[in-house]
């Protein structure tokens, strides 16, 4: 029968099966009547049905049982592995077995994903993982990579020839989300899983030069690395002298001047403070190891004055420097000297 003020909501439509009568939509909780006839559209065809008469062997045995076929008989061929079906001229496949699989499978459980959405680094998955189900679980959720410092006990920065006593110190930091400690190693001597502490070194103090030291944690799925160096260098030094040839003891001392552990002979300036007294009393040097190339520039103020300066190797604490000596003394203006290698 018709749809009563009871029965759905605004924007519902009804159908009548009785009368293949159907309403709608309703509108503020009123059905619009009268309600519109469905008609009836033309009878379908009737389908076509196989008649399957079940399995054997291959064709021959299915024509010693069925002579002569008719349209849209059907057997399953055990040879072939098909569901063959007769359109009245020839057999047709209308179902087979699919291809099933042989041996083993393998997983790949080292794989590696570049995946920028999982980090800025490779991503190993299989690590510790020995199902699948472990290695999706990987993929899905990725641990969070733990925090290694590495540092050198004071400072990094030495002269050449320095007797004191040097200790790596390193510790590790597990973030929410990072898995537990493997191992770490520190200067390839292995920690095992503690997270903190110092390792005596033993660098060559005898030679110039930076000295890396490197640390490596691992975590059950990922790898974190951290770095440090200790950089020897040989002192500079800068001064004064009463003669034109600064001997060793006022080269070490450099009483009126200054020392440092730069890089060679490249400094942006330093200041040569000249004894109180008379004028032109004092001749100025500058001092570095012979590692370093000769001096191509040597500026008091902005005048280039390296034709004013003799230059004279020195043997200083056991090693051979390069001294620049100024041609002519100085009072005690307290020049300011610039030099380069340039």
């Amino acid at each position: 029968g018709a749809p009563t003020a009871g029965v759905g909501i605004d924007g519902d439509f009804y159908i009548d099966n009785g009368t293949n009568t159907i309403y709608g939509p309703k509108a503020a909780g009123v059905w619009p009547t009268p309600g519109k006839a469905l008609a009836s559209g033309p009878a379908g065809v009737d389908g076509v049905s196989i008649d399957f008469k079940g399995s054997f062997a291959d064709l021959t045995a299915y024509k010693v049982a069925f002579p002569n076929p008719s349209l849209n008989q059907a057997y399953y061929d055990l040879a072939l592995k098909q569901s063959l079906v007769f359109d009245g001229i020839n057999w047709k496949d209308f179902a087979h077995d699919g291809t099933g699989g042989s041996g083993s499978s393998t997983f790949d459980f080292s794989a590696v994903s570049t995946n920028p959405n999982l980090g800025p680094s490779p991503q190993v998955f299989g690590t510790n993982a020995s199902t699948l189900d472990q290695v999706l679980k990987n993929l899905i959720y990725p641990s969070v990579a733990a925090v290694a410092s590495l540092s050198v006990s004071g400072s990094s920065l030495y002269e050449v020839g320095n007797s004191g006593l040097f200790s790596l110190v390193w510790s590790v930091t597990l973030p929410t989300g990072s898995t537990p400690i493997k191992d770490v190693t520190v200067n390839t001597v292995p920690q095992g899983t503690t997270l903190n502490g110092t390792l005596p070194i033993t660098p060559n103090f005898s030679v110039a030069g930076t000295i890396p030291y490197s640390m490596v944690v691992n975590t059950q799925d990922k790898t974190t690395n951290a770095g440090t160096s200790i950089t020897f260098r040989y002192r500079r030094y800068w001064g004064t002298s009463s003669i034109a040839q600064p001997t060793q003891a006022e080269i070490t001392a450099a009483l009126n001047g200054g020392t440092d552990l730069g890089a060679g002979n490249v400094n942006p300036g330093f200041t040569i403070s000249i004894p109180p007294g008379a004028a032109n009393n004092a001749y100025v040097f500058f001092a570095y190891a012979n590692d370093s190339l000769p001096l191509t520039e040597f500026k008091i103020g902005a005048t280039d004055n390296l034709g004013a300066f003799t230059p004279t190797d020195v043997t200083v604490t056991g090693k051979t420097y390069h001294v620049y000596t100024s041609n002519s003394k100085f009072g005690n203006a307290t020049p300011a000297v610039i030099y380069s290698t340039k």
